[in-house]
């Protein structure tokens, strides 16, 4: 809402007491209202923020063309904003009409007159009009506007050039994962980034190889590091960082509130380490190349800001914007040859892990399952997300195994209620539980 604060004679002059008439002229325009049946002005003739009484208010409008005064309709209304008080009188008169209050207005309080006519009396402005008007009126929504057009050219321009992924190879089904790759490694390629479920398949990857136990009791996790010499190649990188990272300080962590420092310590560490390995090899995110967009954007808002162009359709403009910017660091991201190439053999490991027993005939000599082997891969399907499907697969196995030896199986690695009915609950656990 823009105000004007006029000042009327002079700072220097004390004028005696008296009565005194000032004119006030000036010119406003695109005031009118155009409707399918009639057009209208709606005026409020002295404003609400006076801060002094005002005796009498009156008001004359005249049309530009002559019109009967039986086609013309008057109304107003008084009192505070957003009041209807008729203490006025008003009538039409050729080409016009004329108001006049009848009583007093207090501080703050208003006269509005509404005056309609037939169609055609005044010219309606045409699209185009409007439009400048609407960019005249708005000079930092024009502003905006550029700066989200030009912006979102050259985030295309871009994305184009550099965030475009390769095209996929052919997948087809593999019984192992690719070759020196962990499943935290598997997943932070296939993600380009680190997420918490990294953390939680490299911690059930570590409990599989023997480096680590979990044990759950009321919902609460403790890890405890094993006595283990780990063989040439059998700890990833990122492995051995993490599992020194989460025990720097004993040989035994619960994962609670109290250890939430170590924890995101280890965490922190774990994804440096990736980070370090993979990014740049296997894939790019590309974000330097968004600077220039997002140099424009702030470029942009501090003139707006300074100038005092703001208003609330301006910095919804800034928010398409920068919706537009956090969309495109993420589809800036784009593989390396190489990461497509291991982006591939993973798609086609999680067409084995996905399987349902019902297809396992359209596989060619497959892995024979046992929980060995279940144990070996979970890790790997929490990391492509397909540990349900991995689980279900083992639910009849585990069946079997209780009614021959009388007892529920259960990982050595693991302290808990394992439900063998239900491996399904349990893979989904461990993938939740720990995170």
């Amino acid at each position: 809402k823009r105000q004007v604060r006029v000042y009327i004679g002079s700072a220097e002059t004390l004028l005696r007491p008296g009565d005194y008439v000032y004119r006030l002229s000036y010119r406003t325009d695109r005031q009118l209202g155009f409707f399918d049946d009639h057009d209208e002005l709606y005026w409020n003739v002295t404003g609400t923020d006076w801060g002094f009484a005002i005796e009498q208010v009156s008001a004359q409008i005249a049309l530009p063309q002559t019109v009967d005064r039986e086609q013309l309709s008057v109304e107003g209304y008084t009192g505070p904003q957003g009041s209807s008080g008729r203490d006025y009188r008003a009538q039409t008169i050729n080409s016009g009409a004329v108001i006049e209050t009848t009583r007093p207005l207090a501080p703050r309080e208003n006269l509005t007159v509404v005056l309609t006519w037939p169609k055609g009396i005044v010219r309606e402005p045409t699209a185009l009009q409007k439009l400048v008007s609407l960019l005249k009126d708005n000079a930092g929504l024009l502003l905006a506007l550029a700066s989200l057009v030009a912006g979102s050219g050259y985030l295309l321009f871009a994305w184009n050039r550099a965030g475009r992924d390769p095209r996929p190879g052919v997948i087809f089904p593999r019984y192992e994962p690719p070759k020196g790759f962990s499943p935290a490694s598997i997943r932070y390629v296939n993600r380009m980034a680190y997420d918490k479920k990294a953390f939680t398949a490299a911690l059930i990857n570590l409990a599989v190889k023997g480096f680590v136990t979990i044990e759950r009791s009321a919902g609460d996790y403790t890890l405890r590091r094993l006595e283990h010499r780990a063989e040439p190649g059998q700890l990833a990188p990122g492995e051995k960082t993490l599992l020194d990272a989460l025990f720097a300080s004993g040989k035994k962590l619960e994962l609670e509130n109290e250890n939430h420092g170590p924890i995101r310590k280890a965490i922190s560490a774990h994804t440096r380490a990736l980070k370090r390995d993979y990014h740049k090899k296997y894939f790019l995110t590309n974000t330097i190349l968004l600077i220039p967009a997002w140099i424009l954007l702030g470029i942009s808002v501090a003139i707006v800001v300074l100038l005092q162009l703001g208003s609330l359709l301006v910095f919804v403009t800034y928010g398409i914007s920068l919706l537009l910017l956090f969309s495109f660091t993420y589809l800036m991201k784009a593989p390396t040859p190489a990461g497509r190439r291991l982006m591939d053999k993973a798609d086609g490991f999680k067409l084995y892990l996905e399987v349902a027993e019902k297809d396992d005939l359209n596989l060619r000599n497959p892995p024979q399952k046992t929980p060995e082997l279940f144990e070996r891969y979970l890790p790997y399907a929490l990391a492509l997300d397909v540990e349900q499907p991995w689980a279900e697969q083992f639910a009849a196995l585990f069946a079997q195994l209780e009614r021959e030896t009388g007892t529920d199986y259960r990982p050595n690695w693991y302290s808990g209620r394992f439900n063998s009915h239900n491996p399904v609950r349990f893979a989904s656990d461990k993938g939740s539980g720990l995170r």
